[in-house]
């Protein structure tokens, strides 16, 4: 048993996770895995709440569901089980059954990564469309709404883009993002943890001013002559070059929903990369927004919390979700094979006999 367990979660942890932090470890007595969130492995100001953790969970959560039927299992999960313990975010019970069948989506699992490439911007076709409309059906407490006319997208495109502008105007931000970065391939495979820096997909040129970019004086003289403003132009261009962008939507900021968007997140990629389509979450301006919205104005300016809800509700408007929260946004299309990839830990687990 222990030796399935283990070769489920090998497998299970390719689930995404802000700046590939994997926050997770695992607990096994018998057919039980209790799943556990690692709070200080993800301090980013964009994971308010541990949230963006929480997402991270549910992707996880689905992964494990899909795998543990390869070997044909059940799975019956139940979340946050110890009221004593909040970094307890679930128990997976495996219970071995003949009528098990193997998921689809299981040998996909593998090769699902991040794509930061440009996109083809050609509308889905409408068999696509539909296959991932459909998910949120298979989901409870979520929601999918999508948006693949070139107006709105690049619309969206300008108000997703303001990230970079906060990156290179607010230190806090920039400071966090920077130390998260792995620069070689030597050692992001020793560390096989944080942001590969070439996952960014940059050419020689934009990655040599990246590297600069690391330091804060540098950055500050930069924005004095308009760098924010160019870097924010490209990286709107990026975010619309895609079939669509898409949105999760949830009723309320219950740890559950949060957790229910990964799992339809992670639910919706592994069938993108079954049509061959590449998928990048675009969600820092929803993040910064729930930060905002609750009044915690830690590490950034009044103006920089103007500029956010002005985005997010820029975001809503076009998403149509007004009443609702905006938990994930995410661009699909036909990007072709990411260059480049990144490690995963292997999972930290405790079998107790």
């Amino acid at each position: 048993m222990n030796e399935e367990i283990s070769k489920i979660l090998a497998e299970a942890i390719n689930a995404p996770s802000g700046d590939n932090s994997q926050p997770w470890k695992f607990e096994v007595n018998k057919d039980q895995i209790y799943l556990y969130n690692i709070p200080e492995r993800d301090v980013s100001m964009y994971n308010y709440k541990q949230r963006g953790s929480l997402v991270a969970h549910g992707a996880l959560l689905e992964n494990i569901s899909i795998v543990a039927s390869k070997l044909g299992y059940k799975t019956k999960i139940d979340l946050f089980p110890k009221k004593n313990d909040t970094n307890c975010t679930a128990l997976i019970t495996l219970e071995k059954s003949d009528s098990v069948k193997e998921d689809s989506l299981s040998e996909f699992i593998k090769d699902r990564s991040t794509n930061r490439r440009l996109y083809r911007r050609e509308p889905l076709e409408a068999r696509q469309r539909s296959e991932i409309l459909i998910t949120a059906e298979e989901i409870e407490g979520v929601d999918i709404v999508f948006v693949d006319d070139d107006e709105r997208k690049d619309h969206l495109g300008e108000i997703i883009s303001l990230n970079e502008k906060l990156i290179l105007e607010n230190k806090y931000i920039h400071d966090l993002l920077f130390s998260t970065l792995i620069w070689t391939e030597e050692e992001e495979r020793k560390k096989k943890m944080g942001m590969y820096a070439k996952t960014l997909e940059l050419k020689p040129p934009q990655m040599a001013v990246f590297k600069l970019l690391k330091n804060w004086i540098f950055a500050r003289l930069m924005t004095k002559l308009g760098f924010p403003k160019i870097l924010q132009k490209e990286s709107s261009n990026l975010y619309s070059s895609c079939a669509a962008i898409g949105a999760i939507l949830i009723n309320n900021d219950s740890k559950e929903n949060f957790i229910a968007t990964g799992r339809l997140l992670e639910k919706i990629w592994l069938k993108a990369v079954k049509m061959n389509l590449s998928l990048q979450p675009i969600t820092a301006i929803a993040f910064l927004n729930q930060k905002v919205e609750d009044g915690d104005m830690k590490n950034l300016s009044s103006f920089h919390a103007e500029l956010i809800k002005k985005a997010y509700r820029d975001m809503e408007r076009i998403f149509g979700s007004e009443g609702k929260i905006i938990s994930m946004v995410f661009r699909v299309g036909d990007g072709g094979k990411p260059n480049f990839y990144s490690s995963k830990l292997s999972p930290e687990i405790v079998f107790n006999d």
